[in-house]
């Protein structure tokens, strides 16, 4: 990595993966959704098992857990698109007005760290680890405007 685009590369690799993943969550939760009955009737596909009538057949237990599971896997798509764009328009800013390189490295890759830790974490229900996550990714971005902003006003 060459010394004076070393911070553009980390934010532009950490873009890609924050991408990748973002897909790969919303593939998960298709088959979620698709598991749990919640799609429009019509994509009922014959043979398959899986009735689909926006979630709304039988309360078995087996049901239910499908049902939680499309929940669980909605709300980190929706979380990611809350807060993915958000962290990358503050990386892109502190990297493009040449903020303090090494603050923008380190703040982009923790944020990074943070949406995979937030996305394993609430998959598998694990509410510490996604809150602290999710904590440490927020602060990850205020410290990405405080580095665009100073390095705007120098």
């Amino acid at each position: 990595m060459s010394k004076g685009n070393s911070h553009l590369q980390v934010v532009a690799i950490c873009s890609l993966l924050l991408y990748i993943k973002f897909v790969a969550s919303t593939i998960i939760g298709a088959r979620k959704k698709f598991a749990s009955g919640n799609r429009a009737p019509e994509e009922t596909r014959n043979g398959d098992g899986y009735k689909q009538d926006f979630g709304l057949h039988s309360d078995d237990e087996e049901d239910q857990n499908a049902r939680l599971e499309d929940m669980r896997w909605q709300r980190i798509v929706e979380n990611d698109m809350e807060n993915i764009p958000l962290g990358l328009i503050f990386a892109w800013a502190a990297a493009l007005t040449n903020g303090n390189h090494t603050q923008t490295i380190v703040a982009t890759v923790v944020f990074t760290l943070c949406r995979f830790t937030h996305t394993i974490s609430y998959a598998n229900a694990w509410s510490k680890p996604r809150i602290a996550a999710f904590l440490l990714g927020v602060i990850c971005i205020v410290v990405l405007g405080e580095n665009a902003i100073s390095a705007t006003l120098n």
